[in-house]
């Protein structure tokens, strides 16, 4: 049945979405030469409602929507160097933690290696009854084709998504299984994670983090004893 009160709604938020987007090309364009804390925060501003108009136009359509993780340590944006353990019942997600040095100038880069002995604080992800994940491109110079990009998705940041086709397609897949039960699929969620080379994305039951103090490799080795555990 037609719903004309829905296509009325859904072609306000078009509108006022495209306003929006107008809005913050504008707030983009102003941070392009020296500026303030007001175009910082004008800019800001803008961000948060395309975003917020993204994610109620997409749920209103009854399309995908991502929405932000939360409980989840920001990750070092130029050099997160995510790295993925997984037994194909646990999986573990491993990247640098965003440390903000007081004394950086701006005027230069500091290299990170992953052989590398000194010491960082690094997040551990663990998803509890991954079903499966993904873990490579694109990179952020393309975010812009992903199949949820305006649909709420934010650059480096982790993510919640609902309406999940993945979900939907996976369940498709099991349906024809004489044992299958949509009930089982009720807790899964889809978490994604965009960082700067690669992104990850997963279907679990849940997450821990725990963020720890160490190399990488001193991180990682505990992290891939516990892919073994029973």
């Amino acid at each position: 049945m037609f719903d004309s009160s829905k296509e009325k709604a859904i072609a306000d938020l078009t509108t006022r979405l495209k306003l929006s987007d107008d809005r913050l090309k504008e707030a983009i364009r102003a941070l392009a030469p020296k500026h303030t804390d007001i175009e910082r925060a004008e800019y800001e501003a803008a961000n948060e409602e395309n975003l917020r108009l993204q994610r109620e136009l997409a749920q209103l359509k009854e399309m995908p929507v991502a929405y932000p993780l939360e409980g989840v340590p920001q990750w070092d944006v130029g050099a997160p160097m995510p790295h993925v353990l997984s037994s194909g019942y646990r999986t573990i997600l491993l990247y640098y933690v965003q440390d903000i040095d007081p004394n950086w100038d701006g005027s230069y880069v500091k290299i990170r290696s992953t052989s590398s002995e000194e010491v960082y604080r690094i997040a551990v992800v663990e998803f509890h009854h991954c079903y499966a994940y993904k873990f490579g491109g694109p990179n952020d110079e393309v975010l812009d084709r992903h199949p949820l990009w305006n649909s709420g998705l934010e650059p480096y940041s982790a993510h919640r998504i609902e309406n999940s086709l993945w979900i939907k397609e996976e369940m498709q897949i099991n349906s024809v299984h004489s044992q299958f039960d949509p009930e089982h699929w009720q807790n899964r969620k889809h978490f994604l994670f965009l960082f700067h080379d690669e992104l990850f994305e997963c279907i679990a039951g849940g997450f821990s983090v725990s963020v720890q103090s160490g190399s990488l490799v001193d991180i990682a080795q505990p992290a891939f004893t516990t892919i073994f555990a029973d």
